[in-house]
């Protein structure tokens, strides 16, 4: 019966790790998808030719939907859960991050020239390397598509039972601030916590 208990938990660990994974690709998708608005405005004029830049039109419209339904859902959605209750401290926001992943992630493509299939090949390539770091840095917390949606994103302490976990990213949504040194109810969103006020 042991083995049979082991083998579910196994497998509860690896549903896990692919549940988060997919959670931080779509939070990927969520970050760039003001990307995806520039190239899509940037390529609007090809929009019904049979060249480049007409896939990269279409494929860019359908991320940039995709990936303003995705910002507004996936907190949302969190916020079914059942909540815990945290005590949070040291609050830095994270707007200034933000700030500066605009400028240095969004701001050189600009003006790219799309209809050269070797400038598209490029981007793509960029994508797959940050994809590469997204996943194994806390770069989900620069998220300006959260933002845009009525979230802001902070770094905190948060205590419970007597205990200080590390830093931990906080959703919260824009109109309702996140007190500090009180308890409040969270959720669970992978390494994330949603702030449920």
């Amino acid at each position: 019966m042991q083995t049979v208990t082991h083998f579910h938990t196994v497998i509860d660990v690896k549903a896990f790790q692919i549940t988060e994974l997919s959670r931080l690709f779509r939070l990927f998708l969520v970050a760039f998808t003001p990307l995806s608005l520039i190239i899509t405005v940037q390529t609007s004029d090809h929009w019904s030719s049979s060249n480049t830049r007409t896939y990269v039109f279409w494929i860019c419209l359908a991320w940039c939907l995709a990936g303003f339904t995705d910002a507004w859902r996936l907190p949302r959605g969190a916020l079914k859960k059942n909540s815990t209750r945290v005590t949070v401290h040291d609050i830095q926001d994270q707007s200034g991050p933000v700030a500066g992943y605009l400028a240095t992630y969004l701001l050189p493509f600009v003006g790219i020239d799309l209809s050269d299939i070797r400038n598209v090949i490029g981007v793509f390539v960029f994508l797959i390397v940050i994809l590469a770091i997204f996943l194994r840095s806390d770069l989900a917390a620069t998220n300006p598509t959260l933002y845009l949606t009525g979230w802001r994103v902070v770094r905190a302490r948060i205590k419970t039972a007597d205990q200080y976990d590390p830093v931990v990213v906080i959703l919260f949504r824009s109109g309702s601030p996140l007190p500090h040194n009180q308890e409040v109810s969270v959720v669970r969103f992978g390494t994330f916590l949603v702030h449920k006020g």
